[in-house]
C-alpha cells in the first residue's frame, strides 16, 4: 500500500512539474509578446534643414559620421510627415549606438524658421543633452560664437552636487560629486552639453574620445508641457510602454537665484517646474544602471504664461522638429498609441530609409514617429554606407573647385591619404593629407575664378570605391596667360572607416572641349 501510494504521488508530481512548465513557457511567451509593442529608447533626434551639409559638419565635432540617406516625394511626405515638400534624410551614427542618433531632414520647402533660439520656456520646446569629457572646450567656442554677433543663445557651464546628502561639506578636502551643465542654441540645433565629475553611470552615454569634442551620442532628449492634471504624461508609459523611472512632481524646481536648474530655465520670481523621466523598458530605475535615451518631460503650472509654439515643433519646418522611436511589433504599437489617445495617426508607410514607419501627435500635441526594429549593426558599419559617404564627398569636392572652400573635403581624408595625379608637378604617386592640401591648394591657384562642374554624367559605386565622371569649365591661368577651360574628367574616391583613403584623376580631353 506505501508503495502504491509513494507511485501516484510521484505521478502526481511529474504531472504538475509539467503542467507548471507549460504555464511558465506560456507566461514568458505572453510577456515577450508584450515587451515586442513597446519603444525603446529615443531613436533619433530629427532636425529640418534645406541645406544638410553644414549641418553634417557641425555634427561630425562631436563624434557623429554619415550613415544611411534617402528620399520621399511630396506625396509621401505628405503621407508620413503631413508636408508638402520633397525631403531627402541624412542619418548619422555615434560610434556603435543603437540610439541617440541624429537625422538631417533636407527639405526642398521648409515652412518656417522653426524653434530657433528661443528659451526653454515655451509649449513645442525641444533640446538634446548629451555628456562631454570637456565641457569648457565647447564653452569656450560657444562663448566666441556669441562675442562675435553669431545668432546663438549661451548659458556658461552651471555647477550642481547631486547624488550626495552631506551637510557642511568640505571644499578642497572632500570629494565632490556633481555635474556642470551648459546651453547652446543655434538656429537649428538645441543643446545641453553635460560633465560628470567623481561618478560614472556605465550606459549612460559613450563619449567618443576621438572625437573634436569628446561627447557621447545624445543621452536624453526633452520637451515642456502644461497640464495640471498631468494624465497627458501617462501616455508615455500607457501608450508607448516606457519605464517611469522618475516622477519630480513631489519635489519641484522653484525659482533660486543661485541654482543652475533656475539659470537654466530661466526661471523668474515665483515660477515653478516639475519632471518625469521616461526611459527605455529595459533600462532600470536603480540610477547606476539606467540606460541613456531617455525622455525628459518638463511640466509647468498652466498658471505660468508660456508660448505655445508647437505649430512649429513638428516636421517640415526647420531645427529640431521631431523625435522617433523604434518598436519591434509596430502594427501593435500603432494599435496601443490609439487606443491611449494619439490623434493624427498616419498609416504604415516605408520611410526614406525604406523603414516601416507612421507618425501621430501624442495627447499633449508633441509629433512623434515610429520605425519598425531591425538590427542596424549592418547600419552602423561604415563600409555598407559608401554611397552616402561617397555624395558627401562629391559634394564637398564640387564646392572646394568651385569657390576654394576646401576645408570640409580635407576634414575627409584619412591622415594616411594618398592620391594619384596625371600630369606635371604632381605627375603619379603623391603620399599624405598635408600634400593633398598642397595640391588642392595649388589647383585654387591655377583656376583663380573656380572650376564649374557642369554635368555628371555618371556616378558608379563598388565596394569601398567610388568613380564620379563629369564636365568641368573654368579659366586657367597659366604662365602668365588666362585661357578658357572644358574638361571630360573622372575621379575614383577609395574609402576605409568612413575617410577618403585614395583618390585618382583622369583626363578625358585637351582641356579645351567637353
Amino acid at each position: 500500500l506505501h508503495t502504491l501510494l509513494r507511485e501516484q504521488g510521484l505521478s502526481f508530481m511529474k504531472q504538475w512539474i509539467n503542467r507548471m512548465k507549460i504555464i511558465l513557457f506560456l507566461f514568458s511567451v505572453t510577456i515577450g509578446m508584450a515587451q515586442q509593442e513597446r519603444a525603446f529608447g529615443i531613436f533619433e533626434a530629427c532636425i529640418g534643414t534645406d541645406s544638410a551639409d553644414e549641418l553634417i559638419e557641425f555634427y561630425e565635432l562631436f563624434g557623429y559620421r554619415l550613415g544611411s540617406s534617402g528620399e520621399l516625394n511630396e506625396s509621401l511626405s505628405k503621407k508620413l510627415y503631413n508636408t508638402d515638400s520633397k525631403l531627402k534624410s541624412f542619418r548619422l551614427y555615434h560610434q556603435n549606438s543603437d540610439h541617440g542618433l541624429i537625422r538631417i531632414m533636407e527639405w526642398d520647402k521648409p515652412i518656417s524658421d522653426g524653434l530657433g533660439i528661443s528659451d526653454f520656456k515655451f509649449k513645442g520646446s525641444r533640446w538634446t543633452a548629451a555628456l562631454t569629457n570637456n565641457i569648457m572646450n565647447i564653452s569656450n567656442h560657444a562663448l566666441v560664437s556669441e562675442r562675435q554677433g553669431q545668432e546663438v543663445k549661451y548659458i556658461e557651464p552651471q555647477w550642481s552636487i547631486i547624488y550626495q546628502t552631506k551637510d557642511g561639506l568640505n571644499p578642497f578636502k572632500d570629494p565632490l560629486v556633481g555635474v556642470r551643465e551648459m546651453l547652446y542654441f543655434r538656429p537649428l540645433t538645441r543643446h545641453i552639453f553635460y560633465q560628470r565629475f567623481n561618478y560614472k553611470i556605465p550606459r549612460y552615454g559613450n563619449v567618443n574620445l576621438d572625437s573634436h569634442f569628446e561627447t557621447s551620442q545624445v543621452t536624453h532628449f526633452g520637451l515642456v508641457i502644461q497640464d495640471d492634471s498631468k494624465k497627458t504624461m501617462d501616455f508615455y508609459e500607457k501608450g508607448l510602454g516606457l519605464m517611469l523611472v522618475r516622477d519630480g512632481s513631489s519635489s519641484p524646481v522653484v525659482y533660486d537665484p543661485k541654482s543652475a536648474s533656475s539659470i537654466i530655465w530661466g526661471l523668474e520670481p515665483g515660477e515653478m517646474n516639475d519632471h518625469r523621466d521616461y526611459d527605455d523598458y529595459r533600462s532600470s530605475k536603480e540610477v547606476m544602471k539606467a540606460r541613456s535615451g531617455r525622455l525628459k518631460i518638463i511640466r509647468f503650472p498652466e498658471a505660468t504664461k508660456i508660448k505655445n509654439m508647437l505649430d512649429v515643433s513638428r516636421p517640415g519646418h526647420k531645427g529640431l522638429t521631431l523625435y522617433t522611436y523604434q518598436t519591434k511589433d509596430i502594427d501593435a504599437l500603432r494599435k496601443r498609441v490609439r487606443k491611449n489617445g494619439a490623434k493624427k495617426i498616419t498609416k504604415i508607410h516605408e520611410n526614406e530609409f525604406g523603414e516601416r514607419s507612421f507618425s501621430f501627435d501624442a495627447p499633449d500635441g508633441y509629433a512623434w514617429n515610429i520605425i519598425e526594429y531591425k538590427d542596424l549593426k549592418e547600419g552602423y558599419s561604415v563600409e555598407t554606407n559608401i554611397e552616402s559617404l561617397a555624395d558627401l564627398a562629391f559634394e564637398r569636392f564640387k564646392n572646394g573647385l568651385k569657390g576654394g572652400s576646401w576645408g570640409p573635403f580635407f576634414e575627409m581624408l584619412d591622415d594616411d591619404f594618398t592620391f594619384h595625379f596625371p600630369q606635371g608637378d604632381y605627375l603619379g604617386l603623391n603620399e599624405g593629407k598635408d600634400k593633398a592640401i598642397e595640391f588642392f591648394n595649388y589647383v585654387g591657384t591655377v583656376y583663380p575664378d573656380g572650376l564649374e562642374i557642369t554635368e555628371l554624367l555618371r556616378r558608379t559605386v563598388s565596394g569601398n570605391t567610388a568613380v564620379f565622371e563629369f564636365k568641368d569649365e573654368g579659366r586657367m591661368s597659366i604662365r602668365g596667360k588666362d585661357l578658357p577651360y572644358k574638361n571630360r574628367v573622372a575621379i575614383s574616391l577609395d574609402f576605409e572607416n568612413g575617410k577618403i583613403k585614395h583618390y585618382r584623376e583622369y583626363f578625358g580631353s585637351d582641356g579645351k572641349s567637353n
